[in-house]
């Protein structure tokens, strides 16, 4: 089936979004960055997820990707579900007031008493055990949808950092103890799931089918051995995440071709199976942007010129510590918010940070720079303001949520001085 290529933020959004921002007192000379979310960009990654699954697979985006509570409201109001990797985030779910039946819990470090309040505060969650010795933490009569992670054993392709599937891996029980697994689901009336996630940022997705394929198989078996124990059979394969963000153009087509590979390699569409996913990087990746003054322009020597940014390995913290990250691109705006135009010259990038590694890119081509440019941070709305770094204690900027030529709204305050000293205190 033909998908629309999907969209990314229009060069005129940027500037638009910040004068706007500006305009209605939301931005003042006093805030030097702040990270814009692009709502239409946003609403088109979430209906994607709708036109090439199963209409009746819940889409539970991940918490850990981009944790403001405003946009987690938004994406709730639209009737999508939450994935939450710690306690911290079903708390974050529940207050963003998603249904209970639509929180996802994927914790691998779960105790008993997150296990106690998720049971009594949110009935009826998706909670996918990491082992089966996790499950002796759960009382017959939990009133969850509960389910067991599963490690397939087979790395990914991802870098080493964000590949959970290897055979080294701290997530799920091996798919090497099946018969385990086939006696604990015969054991466990209660056990209705079974949960992969191979990782983030696997380079072909579309590959992933084959390990959504073998799960699918190991739950058929489950549910043969089930039937003849006259048991309920399993209800939901939940299939993780694990797409990139990429800047060349190749995810232009979406997620199609990948459910499509999985429509090929087995039947789950087709089964009674609900599809559950959990897809963070694809939806946040391409939507938002960061934005900062310049703090300082320098030239050590003729041929090398620094641009000093007030955001850098605190908002960008997977692409300063991780050497083979997806690389940013990078628009220069003028004094007016305006695209800035002229020669290019080569600029390092650099965060205000206090270490030297705190360079964000290198020989960045850009117009001729002066301190009442800023610089815009392409597709930088997933694991930034999420991964936020304390180092130097700075404070997290504001977050504004927009839509071009309609609506520019505050999503998030930059925090204050009385912030830092209290999360500290």
């Amino acid at each position: 089936m033909y998908h629309a290529p999907l969209d990314l933020v229009k060069p005129e959004s940027y500037g638009w979004a910040v004068a706007r921002a500006h305009e209605l007192g939301l931005l003042s000379a006093d805030h030097t960055s702040a990270l814009f979310v692009d709502l239409d960009i946003l609403d088109q990654r979430l209906h994607h997820l709708e036109q090439v699954f199963p209409d009746t697979a819940l889409h539970a985006i991940p918490v850990k990707t981009h944790p403001i509570l405003s946009t987690l409201r938004y994406v709730v109001s639209q009737g999508y579900g939450l994935e939450c990797a710690s306690l911290e985030e079903v708390a974050l779910a529940l207050r963003a007031k998603c249904p209970s039946d639509k929180i996802v819990w994927d914790s691998p470090a779960k105790t008993q008493s997150e296990i106690d309040y998720v049971i009594q505060h949110a009935p009826g969650a998706i909670v996918n055990a990491n082992s089966i010795d996790e499950l002796n933490m759960y009382p017959q009569d939990h009133g969850l949808r509960l389910g067991l992670r599963i490690l397939l054993m087979s790395a990914t392709g991802a870098p080493k950092v964000f590949d959970v599937s290897a055979s080294d891996s701290k997530f799920g029980e091996p798919i090497t103890r099946r018969q385990q697994i086939i006696d604990c689901f015969l054991a466990r009336p209660d056990l209705v799931g079974l949960h992969l996630h191979a990782g983030s940022d696997i380079g072909n997705i579309e590959k992933n089918a084959t390990r959504v394929a073998a799960v699918y198989d190991l739950a058929i078996e489950i549910n043969q051995a089930r039937h003849l124990a006259d048991l309920p059979p399993l209800d939901y394969i939940d299939i993780g995440g694990g797409a990139g963000v990429y800047l060349d153009g190749r995810e232009s087509q979406g997620l199609a071709s990948y459910s499509d590979r999985i429509r090929s390699e087995c039947q789950l569409y087709s089964s009674s199976l609900q599809v559950i996913t959990e897809f963070g990087r694809f939806t946040y990746g391409h939507c938002g942007w960061l934005w900062s003054r310049i703090a300082s322009l320098r030239a050590n020597t003729d041929d090398h010129r620094l641009a000093i940014l007030h955001v850098g390995a605190d908002a960008l913290v997977r692409e300063i510590y991780q050497p083979h990250a997806q690389r940013h691109s990078f628009i220069a705006l003028d004094p007016h918010f305006k695209s800035a135009t002229g020669s290019k010259q080569s600029y390092d990038l650099a965060g205000p940070l206090c270490f030297a590694g705190d360079v964000i890119e290198r020989e960045v081509m850009l117009p001729a720079l002066s301190h009442e440019h800023s610089v815009i941070i392409c597709n930088a709305a997933s694991n930034s303001l999420a991964l936020w770094s304390r180092h130097c204690s700075r404070r997290m900027p504001a977050v504004i949520h927009y839509r071009r030529g309609m609506s520019c709204n505050l999503a998030k305050p930059a925090e204050t001085l009385d912030d830092i000293i209290q999360s500290w205190s």
